[in-house]
């Protein structure tokens, strides 16, 4: 064998070595720095999914987009190799939140799943909770007064807080599932997020109202009596410095007064083409009138914020 062709023979091997390892040890493609916690809210088209990568390593996933959308921008993070999800929250059961969970159960380990007990009669939901069972993979009751430390991150469930899977009036209604939806706080150090999966504005007024002392009028539906409200009593409650702005900037979401409350100085809109016009002019408003720094994944990419506990970094894909 000529010297040329050794070489390459060589070449060849190492690179395969190179790849076996990658496989094996589950080598990242993203680089995390110790110490710090990463929410990357991915571009899954017109959906969400949310990974958030704890100081120690580990992998929480909100919702997993529609379809298998989700599978580029996870290899992107992921690289190489195996890796585990050590916990999945499914906000609510509608496609685009759900759907791309049934690629990553297939792809990666997943040690337990997060759910509302709501559950939806069409046939790609029943595929998501048979991806479950047969993979024997612990699914759990998603329910507020859950407080949990993990790397010293806390996750805190705020909503539900109470039995919505007797909501018959919500389950049968396809728009009355986004107020099933799993609203979470992720505090580190001194930094807080608000994940909110597609709450409306039902579900924005009963937050207020339990969370705010916020008094919302008979006639909710007036804007103009709701911001009229000067008493707030425990607003710190749901303040945060990063809001994942609901049901991807929909008009029936992050109303004037929530917005006032939450009082982020980031936001995030994930959202791809649609036909629903969203985002919606008056959200994209509001959010440039109370001064809060947007991205949108349909126009940046996937959003990267990153936390040192005291302090909060953004990178953006495009």
């Amino acid at each position: 064998m000529d010297d040329s062709r050794k070489i390459g023979l060589l070449s060849i091997i190492l690179i395969s070595a190179f790849f076996a390892v990658q496989g094996l040890f589950g080598i990242e493609a993203y680089s995390y720095e110790e110490g710090s916690l990463y929410v990357h809210v991915m571009d899954v088209g017109q959906g969400d999914a949310i990974l958030i990568h704890t100081p120690q390593g580990k992998n929480i996933l909100i919702d997993g987009g529609p379809h298998d959308n989700i599978r580029e921008p996870l290899s992107d993070i992921f690289g190489f190799g195996l890796h585990t999800i050590d916990e999945i929250y499914l906000t609510h059961p509608h496609s685009d939140h759900f759907s791309g969970l049934i690629t990553v159960m297939k792809k990666y380990f997943v040690e337990k799943v997060w759910y509302t007990g709501v559950v939806h009669t069409t046939p790609v939901f029943k595929e998501f909770l048979g991806e479950i069972k047969n993979q024997e993979i612990p699914l759990k009751l998603a329910e507020s007064k859950e407080t949990r430390s993990i790397d010293g991150v806390t996750i805190e469930i705020i909503y539900p807080d109470r039995n919505i899977q007797e909501k018959k009036d919500w389950v049968e209604d396809e728009n009355g599932l986004n107020d099933t939806s799993i609203v979470m706080k992720v505090i580190y150090g001194e930094t807080s997020f608000l994940l909110v999966g597609d709450a409306e504005k039902a579900l924005e007024d009963y937050l207020l109202q339990q969370h705010a002392a916020v008094v919302i009028p008979a006639k909710a539906g007036i804007q103009e009596e709701l911001d009229s409200i000067a008493s707030l009593q425990n607003d710190e409650f749901l303040k945060a410095d990063v809001l994942k702005i609901g049901h991807h900037g929909s008009k029936t979401s992050t109303q004037k007064k929530f917005l006032e409350v939450v009082n982020p100085e980031f936001a995030a809109i994930s959202y791809g083409e649609n036909s629903y016009g969203h985002p919606h002019p008056s959200v994209i408003n509001r959010l440039n009138k109370k001064g809060v720094q947007y991205f949108e994944t349909q126009k940046n990419g996937t959003i990267t914020f990153i936390s040192d506990g005291y302090e909060i970094q953004t990178i953006v894909e495009r």
